[in-house]
């Protein structure tokens, strides 16, 4: 994270994007397979889990609220940038937003990666296109805001959000947690090497706070994409507790700020037909979303870097 130099700024929280309606399903899954249409069977096995978690996905609505909330908390902190929303894969397009900043007259931009874990994939893929579309403006000037993962908001926020759900369960026996992530492609290797590595850091330093003993990594939502990737798999988890005897488990989505299709379906819904068969209670916490020491932490380091 460098310093900010002077000039008016403008924070851009970057995102994967989602559909706001079934309408929007199919042009979101067509812009992510590069404008070509996907064959029929996907769009409807998409179109059946927005169905499933009723129509839509609540993605940019939770990051349009992250977004108010940063607002306020900076100007609690005596600054008064107006914060903007940038999608890869679904309006407000990062290209779009970007020009709007230009006719706003933003000089400076703060880019935050709404994900923890730092991929050329994902983050490094919303950092990308918002460098292609700055290059043509050369009067603005980016830093981002990433590589956030081990910072003590984030921790806190996590290890008190885990700690409430765990107060839920039964007195007795410690429940095992789940901590997950997004599987990614292992190639290219020194990215998933990075990537995974975070996300041991992070489960770690909250495990640490917690001193809870039972505990595991696992990533959800593979693709379909041939070849290895990141692993375990979360099912493999499951499968592996319940036949060791567990009856309880606990997920923390540790890679996910807010809830949408993968813990809202991948979860929720997909994940617990598993967990039925092996007679786990599994339960989960809710994803961050606008938590405020989550939002509080954020700002900090926002007002750090001016």
């Amino acid at each position: 994270m460098s310093k900010v130099k002077t000039g008016k700024t403008g924070i851009l929280l970057l995102g994967f994007g989602a559909p706001r309606n079934m309408t929007e399903v199919e042009p979101f899954i067509t812009h992510i397979f590069r404008g070509k249409k996907p064959p029929g069977q996907v769009i409807l096995e998409m179109k059946a889990r927005y169905q499933a978690i009723g129509g839509s996905s609540p993605y940019l609505a939770a990051t349009s609220t992250q977004g108010k909330k940063l607002e306020e908390s900076l100007r609690k902190g005596g600054r008064h940038e107006t914060v903007y929303l940038g999608m890869l894969h679904s309006e407000p397009f990062i290209a779009d937003t970007v020009d709007q900043m230009v006719r706003d007259g933003i000089e400076q931009i703060i880019g935050i990666t709404l994900a923890p874990f730092y991929s050329k994939v994902s983050t490094g893929a919303y950092q990308a296109e918002t460098e292609k579309r700055v290059n043509a403006c050369p009067q603005i000037k980016v830093d981002y805001l990433d590589h956030w993962h081990s910072q003590p908001f984030f921790i806190k926020a996590w290890a008190r959000k885990i700690t409430e759900v765990l107060q839920d369960f039964p007195p007795g026996a410690e429940v095992p947690l789940i901590f997950t992530a997004h599987s990614l492609p292992s190639d290219p290797p020194d990215d998933a090497a990075c990537y995974d590595k975070q996300f041991q850091e992070t489960v770690q330093l909250i495990i640490n706070k917690l001193a809870h003993k039972k505990f595991h990594l696992a990533y959800q939502s593979k693709g379909k994409r041939p070849g290895h990737w990141l692993g375990p798999q979360v099912e493999e988890v499951l499968d592996e507790l319940s036949a060791q005897g567990e009856k309880q488990a606990l997920i923390a989505p540790i890679g996910f700020i807010s809830d949408h299709m993968e813990t809202l379906y991948d979860l929720d819904i997909e994940l617990k037909k598993p967990a039925k068969l092996g007679k786990i209670d599994l339960r989960r916490t809710s994803a961050l979303n606008d938590d405020p020491e989550y939002i509080q932490g954020l700002a900090e380091l926002v007002l750090a870097m001016k």
